[in-house]
């Protein structure tokens, strides 16, 4: 199946009810209905499971708080991060991981820290949590803990006043909007439009027919075995990602 755009969806989905015909998805009621399930589906099924496309490589964004030297923040365009690299200007400005650790791993080591050792900086958590990080040396473990910002052990205050987002680069789990627009192509591979079409298909036999379809459902079962077989297009991919599994930091 080629993809296809939201008035398309919205007219297989319209055929199969046996509903009128139409030209946009807000010519009728029912139709806007069936545009909705076609997004609450989207999000059900691909937000909650690894889809390759929406992998994207980031740099992470400023804060320029003098009080908080060593803190980034998540582009808002991104659910999740799987590595962090950062500058190590100790080592020719290489880009090198950045570990990630718990908060309480993080606070461990950062609450041994006092204002009698050299090189380091007292830090100003939102919270009113105060702690001190190193401040000779490019940071080499983060943590998070919000859902916004990515909290570093340490920064380079000979190079930077605070940690640079240029100095970035992570890979992340891209958010997408979903539009309700008859012309919006939900961004997903060709491959995968079969699962949420009949995914959608059967949820609006439910909700708007008050009847289940078993073809359909069969249909969507089918396709959701067929996407997790075929998720990458490169098998040593599919094989690498499900088999070691990436080192990577959720966002909650």
């Amino acid at each position: 199946m080629i993809k296809m755009t939201l008035l398309e969806m919205v007219q297989n989905i319209a055929s199969a009810l046996d509903t009128d015909e139409i030209n946009s998805i807000t010519d009728t009621t029912e139709s806007l209905q069936i545009a909705e399930i076609i997004k609450e589906t989207f999000y059900e099924q691909f937000n909650n499971i690894f889809i390759p496309e929406f992998r994207t490589l980031v740099q992470l964004e400023d804060v320029n708080d003098l009080t908080r030297p060593n803190y980034l923040r998540i582009p808002s365009t991104v659910n999740r991060l799987e590595w962090v690299k950062y500058k190590n200007f100790g080592n020719y400005a290489k880009l090198e991981d950045v570990e990630y650790v718990t908060p309480e791993e993080f606070l461990d080591t950062q609450l041994q820290y006092d204002q009698y050792i050299n090189n380091v900086t007292l830090v100003n958590d939102a919270s009113g949590l105060n702690y001190y990080i190193q401040n000779n040396m490019s940071p080499t473990m983060y943590t998070m803990f919000d859902d916004e910002y990515l909290v570093f052990d340490s920064y380079d205050a000979d190079e930077e006043d605070t940690l640079k987002g240029t100095s970035t680069i992570a890979l992340g789990i891209r958010a997408f909007e979903f539009e309700l627009d008859d012309d919006f192509v939900p961004p997903l591979d060709a491959s995968l439009f079969p699962l949420l079409l009949a995914e959608a298909k059967s949820t609006a036999f439910i909700n708007l027919k008050q009847i289940s379809s078993s073809k359909e459902e069969q249909r969507a079962r089918r396709q959701r075995i067929r996407m997790q077989n075929d998720q990458f297009k490169s098998r040593k991919a599919q094989s690498r990602y499900f088999t070691d599994g990436p080192n990577y930091a959720r966002r909650r």
